[in-house]
């Protein structure tokens, strides 16, 4: 759409793609739109969503400003209830399926070659199942902070089948674009790593308990990881040699 006056003009598009898949897996009803409005002293003002099934999922509003060469962002992103689904279609063998939502919000600001990103995002009742495995990780529901560029974990825990939980503290710092890095502690105390049935696609069944106690440090194009896992007595796993010729 194209709407002109005297004094300004204003262009809009939207798409909308029904019952989308990707390699024969549906995806869903996809929608989108973004408008645009230039505006005074090199400013532009654009407002997108992405909808999902006739429902509104992410928003993004804000200003983009030319002065010479250098452009500056001022935008603010929301995500309303993201089904994470979304990306089950894009797996391969669909050897792990998402469900749960993404809230947040999130501000991007400065320049737009190298901006600053800050807000919070949560996982609202997010889990991964594991085909393979048969087993079923669920992550923690608290919000994730990010602070210009830096995301900091506070014991971020997931969890399986027990009420103890693989904790995850520190940070990954991407103000350099080029080359985030972590900075992350990992610890566990009694974990029920798996604890899984047996099924016709299981390559691994059975129960494993674990200690852990390790940090991951440096580029994630590199991490490096130190300190130990200790595999517990009550552990009695299974694991199905589906290649060898004594299967």
């Amino acid at each position: 759409n194209y709407i002109q006056t005297d004094s300004t003009f204003q262009v809009s598009a939207d798409a909308n793609i029904e019952k989308l898949t990707y390699e024969q897996q549906p995806v869903g009803n996809m929608g989108m739109g973004v408008t645009w409005l230039p505006g005074e002293n090199n400013r532009h003002y654009l407002s997108a969503y992405l909808s999902y099934d006739d429902e509104e999922i992410a928003t993004a509003t804000g200003r983009l400003t030319q002065a010479g060469e250098q452009q500056t962002l001022d935008i603010t992103t929301a995500f309303d209830h993201f089904p994470l689904k979304i990306a089950n279609a894009f797996v391969p063998d669909q050897a792990a399926t998402l469900t749960g939502d993404l809230d947040g919000e999130l501000s991007i600001n400065g320049s737009s070659t190298s901006p600053l990103v800050s807000g919070s995002l949560s996982l609202d009742s997010v889990s991964v199942f594991v085909q393979q495995l048969g087993a079923r990780y669920w992550f923690d529901n608290r919000p994730i902070q990010v602070n210009n560029n830096k995301l900091t974990f506070n014991r971020f825990s997931i969890y399986t089948t027990s009420r103890n939980p693989f904790t995850i503290d520190g940070t990954v710092d991407f103000r350099d674009m080029s080359n985030p890095t972590a900075n992350l502690t990992l610890k566990a105390n009694n974990y029920t790593l798996l604890d899984a049935p047996r099924t016709r696609k299981s390559l691994v069944y059975g129960k494993v308990f674990v200690d852990v106690n390790a940090t991951v440090r440096g580029p994630l194009s590199g991490l490096i990881m130190r300190g130990n896992m200790n595999l517990l007595g009550n552990t009695n796993v299974t694991y199905v040699l589906t290649d060898s010729p004594l299967t």
